[in-house]
């Protein structure tokens, strides 16, 4: 079980987000139950963005988006590594944007080697959320896809030229293979539940109303789900039939394919409803993949107090084996009911019919159909007398009035009418009052609410000018709005008396309704945590332990009180899910009302990441209760190992010459913390220092702004003071006081842990960008991996020159603990997607060069596959594990078995999180032993491989009247077979269009035109050697008897278009 944590699988490593790991070998579809989806942000490190730009919105993950614009070259999406394999439903979230252009975007999903999983288009302004979860509407695409090498990218494109996109969040959930898979969403709410964590909140009813709440069962699964609703005459019959009580067989219809029925769950022990709640209702019992059903649970609304506990549903989805709810609603008792006053008095003419007969007055005060049809349940409870006490009123009919009448005050005179409610029950009562709002109304109607004798009156001013909906303190019911006169009236003698006095007051009805539940004396706990002194939530609370570091621990108290009326029975000890553990022996206690007691819980910060458990208990109320009672917390905690620090501490951060500009030397730029500090001269310093860290290895990266605009000298001149300006020898050196000063391309960086720790610097150049990684929204550069063995790190950066600027902005460690593969070539640190040159090799002559993949986190690296190698090269690669703290040489090699120009990706498929797939661009040429021919006579040696050394000699000839020139080679071996090619300057203006070369041995004779208005590099078959390219005259020629080989230039005129012979090889 995962108890709703992400789960991360490397291939060998499954962790569950702050709560452990687990290691596995040969076993590639591990499966959990409980896990939570992915859910990833375009501000996290598995981010990638080229252009776009950020909106900020009131319903986005973790506070903004990107927006792409029509400007814009833009490249979006997630790079998601550590995915199990097996089948997962990818879903993304939006906001929300008024707009007038279109948002179609297309979107691809792909796997580590680019071959796409699946692609769709959607409507942004148009399609319809599939569910909401965290506030969030998310949309699901429209297939799962199924991920083989742990790894999925989600990318957003443009469709047509014109179309735009948004882009916020990323949900990755992990499904079965050949399984059902439930989601059930809360119809009220459209938020999706997640089966032991979610509840469903039936709120407070009127005693003997019906409240209902409905639920879509959806299967996203490839198999049917089954759903079984579990009553007493289900567990009876197992019983009977010797079924062990916690586990089942699938039951379902045997015309039903594709359900395994062979497969034990488990099972529910008692029925499926908890008691207060009546019925629940299945539209079907058998969901097929990709289609869905309605649940209906119903309330018992003839039982008053309040009802809580787990709503059980019976699945055949093996995660979700019983689909847990809690479910929460109150029941008022029948003297809760409202009474109602409206505005007329026996014998009041309320019109005659067609036929003449008088009308009789509206039954119960409800004239209003639709109100009815709304909640037809609610009645009133006791009869409220009404009298006109003084003044005139005229009826008028007044649609939207509780009694689809109102009576009007004569604005000439004074008006009051009385409602009076007599034989009340004791206790708090809630009075409200509404009325059909006109412009003539009064604007001071005054209220006047008398309850006992010995109390003072309640008055309260309104204007009836504006309606009641337009009050803070109204309560709507059966489309009617009530404002609140008095919503705590203490009421011992069984009357109220309501008054309304004015000019042209609007007088409709009142309300009044008994607010303090009646049930019997009981107990009652409340939970608080002692840290912060805040109550928590029995049921759908969350206790936070805040961050810990990796490996550490972190304790809380929590104190239950008994805040009821009544004795309640402790249990001996809660349930408590991983990562936390109480620290005390707990043994069953009864608490009276008023007393508590704390309990003591430690966090484990087991795991990196975020973790979330569950705390879980049942009391005794009261003898009376049949149920316990349930309280039911979450655990949350976060196993800290990313630690940042900004320029912001002078406890942490220490400047020696560096300083925070200010006035006119202010920089314009951005920085990670409240401002970078600055340094113009060289042997400035300025110091991090990192304390209480737990021993280990971390990545250590920093960050700066290289599109920074320094000051001029001069504002910095007019910033400093006289003891700073005397102290910078090298002023006297610049020439103007109106340059700036420019970003360092060598600032060094030096990292020191304990006493036993060496020392380590790194060079940067500022003038580039810090964007080795982007991590909650921000750029950052990789500095190195430094291993620390006591509790402190300092990171040191010097000034190494004067008037240049060196930025010290953020620096940032992350313990390792998932594999972070390093990889060296010629003892240097290799970026992804760097270029290893082969250069040029011989012919037969192979050429090699080794990557050293080192693995310095504490997890084995896994070394999973090759994905691509370019055609000429091979490389010594097999499978294998890199255990912490060791390294690997890979070797690449240059066959060198054909002429030719080689190159392309090399990619290497590996378990790091956040470097999965490892590129290299690959290069290199292999060419024959060659010798290559100028306008100079002489001797020359052909160098053979096979046939040994050849010596021969050639000599040029000059021009001859008849644009002939040649080049003559004697002495070759006869029956020997040469390649021979040639290289010019190109020359687009000049050069001639049909240049003829030839080659011509007393066996046979070559001629091949090219055009010199184009490159050599232009021609197909050409090839590079000693830095430039050549086209070939005669791919393979053989030398005659004689031992001669001739190469002719024939020129067509001596005027230009001109012909070049620059050499020959």
């Amino acid at each position: 079980r995962a108890y709703g944590n992400p789960i991360h699988d490397s291939g060998f490593l499954l962790t569950v987000s702050g709560l452990g790991d687990l290691f596995h070998y040969q076993f590639e579809t591990v499966e959990w139950m409980d896990g939570a989806p992915l859910i990833l942000d375009d501000g996290d490190v598995q981010w990638r963005q080229t252009g776009g730009r950020r909106v900020a919105g009131p319903r986005v993950l973790d506070g903004d988006s990107i927006l792409q614009t029509n400007s814009d070259n833009v490249t979006v999406g997630w790079d998601v590594n550590q995915l199990s394999p097996g089948p997962y439903q990818v879903s993304l979230t939006w906001p929300a944007i008024a707009s007038n252009i279109q948002l179609k975007p297309n979107l691809l999903l792909r796997d580590s080697a680019g071959n796409v999983l699946h692609q769709q288009q959607v409507n942004q302004l148009s399609d319809q959320a599939s569910f909401q979860a965290d506030g969030l509407p998310w949309y699901d695409m429209s297939q799962s896809v199924s991920i083989a090498d742990r790894h999925l990218s989600v990318d957003y494109f443009q469709s047509q030229v014109l179309n735009h996109f948004v882009a916020d969040g990323l949900k990755i959930d992990r499904l079965r293979y050949d399984s059902p898979e439930i989601r059930l969403i809360d119809l009220q709410t459209d938020q999706s539940l997640t089966s032991g964590v979610a509840h469903s909140n039936f709120g407070e009813a009127y005693f003997g109303q019906m409240v209902q709440r409905q639920f879509r069962i959806e299967n996203h699964g490839s198999a049917p789900l089954v759903l079984n609703l579990v009553d007493q005459s289900v567990l009876d019959a197992r019983s009977i039939a010797g079924q062990p009580l916690r586990f089942r067989n699938v039951e379902v219809d045997e015309s039903i394919v594709g359900v395994d029925r062979d497969a034990i769950l488990d099972a529910a022990v008692r029925p499926s409803l908890p008691a207060g709640f009546r019925v629940a209702v299945l539209g079907e019992h058998v969901v097929l993949p990709g289609e869905n059903t309605v649940l209906t649970i119903t309330m018992d609304g003839d039982s008053p107090g309040l009802h809580f506990g787990d709503f059980l549903l019976e699945t055949n989805d093996v995660n979700e084996s019983l689909f847990r709810i809690a479910l929460k609603g109150t029941v008022g008792s029948s003297q809760q009911l409202p009474s109602y006053g409206n505005n007329h008095r026996p014998g009041d003419d309320f019109g005659s019919d067609q036929n003449g007969n008088p009308l009789p007055p509206p039954q119960r005060g409800w004239i209003n159909e639709a109100a009815i049809q709304n909640d037809s349940t609610i009645t009133a409870a006791q009869p409220v007398e009404f009298a006109v006490a003084a003044g005139s009123f005229s009826r008028v009919v007044a649609p939207g009035a509780f009694s689809g009448y109102a009576l009007r005050g004569n604005p000439l005179t004074q008006n009051e009418v009385v409602w009076t409610a007599t034989d009340l029950p004791e206790g708090i009562y809630r009075v409200s009052a509404t009325w059909v709002a006109e412009p003539q109304a009064t604007d001071v109607a005054r209220f006047q609410i008398d309850a006992d004798s010995s109390s003072a009156a309640t008055k309260v001013l309104l204007t009836q000018r504006i309606a009641p909906q337009g009050y803070v303190n109204q309560l709507d019911e059966a489309r009617i709005a009530w404002v609140d006169l008095a919503d705590n009236l203490l009421v011992n003698d069984g009357r109220i008396t309501v008054r309304l006095s004015g000019n042209a007051i609007q007088v409709d009805a009142i309300r009044i309704q008994r607010v303090n539940r009646i049930v019997e004396p009981s107990g009652q706990l409340q939970l608080t945590d002692l840290a912060t002194g805040q109550p928590i939530s029995t049921m759908d609370g969350v206790w936070d332990f805040g961050g810990v570091a990796w490996g550490r621990s972190a304790q809380r108290s929590l104190r239950l009180t008994n805040v009821g009326d009544a004795e309640l029975l402790m249990p001996a000890a809660p349930a408590l899910g991983p990562g936390f553990t109480l620290m005390q022996s707990v043994s069953s206690a009864t608490l009276a009302p008023g007393e508590s007691v704390d309990w003591l819980v430690r966090f484990d910060a087991l795991t990196p990441g975020a973790a979330r458990s569950q705390l879980s208990l049942g009391y005794q109320a009261n003898p009376q209760e049949l149920v316990d009672r349930f309280v039911r917390l979450q655990l949350q905690g976060e196993a800290i190992v990313d630690f940042r620090m900004a320029t912001d501490d002078p406890a942490s951060f220490e400047m020696d010459g560096f300083r925070k500009p200010t006035g006119s030397a202010i920089v314009q730029g951005v920085s990670y913390g409240n401002g970078s500090a600055m340094s113009y001269r060289s042997g400035d310093a300025a110091t991090w220092t990192f304390s209480d860290l737990e021993p280990g290895a971390y990545a250590v990266y920093t960050t700066w702004d290289h599109r920074l605009r320094t000051p001029t000298l001069q504002d910095i001149l007019n910033s400093m003071t006289l003891a700073e300006y005397q102290d910078w020898d090298f002023l006297k050196t610049i020439s103007s006081t109106s340059i700036r000063p420019t970003l360092a391309t060598a600032v060094p960086y030096l990292l020191k842990g304990s006493d036993a720790d060496s020392a380590t610097t790194i060079v940067v150049d500022q003038s580039k960008p810090a964007n080795d990684q982007f991590d909650d929204n921000w750029n950052w550069r990789f500095l190195t991996h430094y291993a620390i063995s006591g509790d402190s790190l300092t990171i040191r950066i010097e000034n190494p020159n004067d008037f240049m600027a060196v930025q010290a902005d953020g620096v940032r460690l992350v313990r390792l603990h998932r594999a972070a593969p390093e990889f060296r070539w010629n003892d240097q640190p290799l970026a992804n997607a760097a270029k290893i040159d082969f250069a040029t090799v011989d012919l037969g002559k192979p050429s090699r060069q080794v990557v050293t993949i080192h693995n310095p986190s504490p997890t084995p690296l896994f070394l999973q596959s090759i994905q691509e190698l370019p055609q000429g090269f091979s490389t010594s690669f097999v499978p294998r594990f890199v255990a912490p703290g060791e390294s690997y040489d890979l070797e690449l090699t240059l066959t060198g078995q054909q002429v030719g120009a080689y190159g392309g990706r090399f990619a290497l498929l590996t378990s790091a999180p956040l470097r999965a797939v490892m590129e290299l661009e690959l290069a290199g040429f292999v060419s024959q032993s060659a010798t290559w021919l100028n306008d100079r006579g002489g001797t020359i040696v052909l160098s053979d491989p096979i046939g040994g050394d050849v010596q021969a000699n050639y000599s040029p000839n000059t021009f001859q009247n008849n644009g002939l020139e040649s080049w003559t080679l004697q002495g070759l071996e006869p029956g020997r077979s040469y390649r021979v090619s040639t290289t010019w300057v190109q020359q687009p203006a000049q050069g001639f269009a049909n240049a003829p070369f030839t080659v011509t041995t007393s066996a046979a004779s070559v001629t091949t035109r090219y055009s010199q208005v184009n490159s050599p590099r232009d021609v197909a078959s050409s090839q590079w050697d000693q830095g430039t390219w050549w086209a070939d005259i005669a791919p393979s020629v053989v030398v005659g008897e004689d031992g001669t080989l001739v190469i002719t230039a024939r020129y067509a005129a001596l005027t230009n278009p001109w012909q070049t012979a620059e050499a020959f090889r």
